[in-house]
C-alpha cells in the first residue's frame, strides 16, 4: 500500500528542484519547496507543491519558517558540502531519507 511522504525539496527556484517538487506532488506526496526567489517560470508547474522562500544555506531559514515542521524525506535540488552538514545538524535522527 501507498504511503505518501512528507516531502521537503531544497532549492526550487531552478529548474531541477521545480520538477523535482513538482513530480513528489504529482505522486501524491506532501511537498514542501524552499526557495531564495519565488519560482514563477513557466515550465515548471507546482501545483500542489507549498512554496516558502528560505535560502537553504542560513541557519535561520531551518529554525525559523522550517520549525516545527516534520518532513520524511530532504531532497536537496543543489547540494553544496556546507548546505548537507546544515541539513544534517537541523535533521538529525528526524528523517528517513536525505
Amino acid at each position: 500500500m501507498f504511503a505518501p511522504k512528507r516531502v521537503l525539496v531544497l532549492g526550487t527556484t531552478g529548474e531541477c528542484g521545480g520538477r523535482i517538487a513538482s513530480g513528489c506532488a504529482n505522486a501524491g506526496h506532501q511537498v514542501t519547496g524552499v526557495s531564495r526567489n519565488r519560482n514563477d517560470a513557466p515550465h515548471v508547474n507546482l501545483d500542489g507543491v507549498e512554496r516558502l522562500q528560505g535560502d537553504k544555506g542560513d541557519p535561520e531559514t531551518f529554525t525559523s519558517i522550517l520549525s516545527g515542521r516534520e518532513f520524511d524525506v530532504v531532497v536537496d535540488a543543489v547540494p553544496t558540502t556546507e548546505h548537507v552538514k546544515l541539513a544534517f545538524e537541523q535533521f538529525n535522527g528526524r528523517i528517513e531519507h536525505y
